[in-house]
């Protein structure tokens, strides 16, 4: 499932303009994830939905999030 998590993360940084290669962020830990996210200036709800993966919500719930938000193509 984290496969799929951090597809879903990549497919809204897409969205947002950040066009680089994302691999060696997306190799770390959801509270490292969500700090770069928010220094590359990605939607604070992203970033909060990132930050809360493993902690306040499970893998499941961030997944229906992210793809929630991506499959509607509005964040804000």
């Amino acid at each position: 499932m984290r496969d799929q998590i951090l597809h879903e993360i990549a497919l809204t940084c897409h969205a947002e303009g950040l066009t680089g290669d994302l691999t060696n962020l997306l190799n770390k830990p959801p509270l490292v994830i969500a700090s770069s996210l928010q220094q590359l200036r990605v939607s604070n709800l992203i970033v909060g939905i990132v930050a809360s993966w493993g902690k306040a919500l499970t893998d499941k719930e961030v997944l229906q999030m992210l793809k929630s938000i991506n499959d509607k193509g509005a964040i804000r």
